[in-house]
């Protein structure tokens, strides 16, 4: 069993372009990252002081695609080689970017939504260096979870949500994530194409 066969898919993709597969996948990317953003909102309520204010919303959705695209970015890499990978991601954050953008600035000016899809393309490039550095997806069998791309997005949102470093939002992040790519179909959109 490969590392990624457990993201395998449950849904048939036909076999279409990257632009069409992309163009499914960013819509559920944004739907996905903002369910596992609302699941962080109910921890947070759960698990904070009565009155305090919640810190997930868009910060935490972000961090989720961000997740996502860089884990679509692996997969892609190995399905697609590295030339087809890089047209299919470009597409993919874009197309991502685009819907998160029309649906947090509904009626807003063009200069404000590009400032936004900029600012998201930025975060993208600096999670993928970061994430980049982590050699493994999850840890060995009974090895530290340190140093592995789930765990280091653990850390990123709990930072994002005001918790940094606290075990219990590192390790609710990771099972939203894990629950996430399960529902999201990432290789079958890729092995589409």
């Amino acid at each position: 069993m490969g590392l990624f066969d457990r993201f395998r898919p449950k849904r048939s993709f036909e076999q279409t372009s990257a632009t069409a597969a992309a163009a499914v996948l960013s819509e559920d990317i944004l739907r996905t990252s903002l369910r596992a953003a609302r699941e962080i909102d109910q921890m947070e309520e759960q698990h904070s002081p009565v009155g305090s204010e919640k810190s997930g919303g868009w910060g935490a959705a972000f961090e989720f695609m961000h997740f996502f695209l860089h884990i679509a970015d692996r997969l892609a890499f190995g399905i697609l080689g590295p030339d087809n990978r890089s047209f299919f991601i470009d597409t993919l954050a874009s197309m991502t970017f685009d819907a998160t953008v029309e649906v947090m600035l509904q009626p807003c000016d063009v200069a404000k939504r590009r400032e936004l899809k900029q600012a998201l393309l930025s975060d993208l490039t600096h999670r993928n260096v970061y994430y980049g550095a982590c050699k493994k997806l999850f840890p060995e069998e009974g090895a530290s979870p340190k140093d592995t791309v789930f765990w280091e997005f653990g850390k990123k949102l709990a930072e994002s949500v005001g918790h940094p470093e606290d075990i219990r939002w590192i390790m609710g992040a990771i099972m939203a994530a894990m629950a996430s790519l399960k529902v999201l179909d990432i290789n079958a959109a890729i092995l589409s194409i």
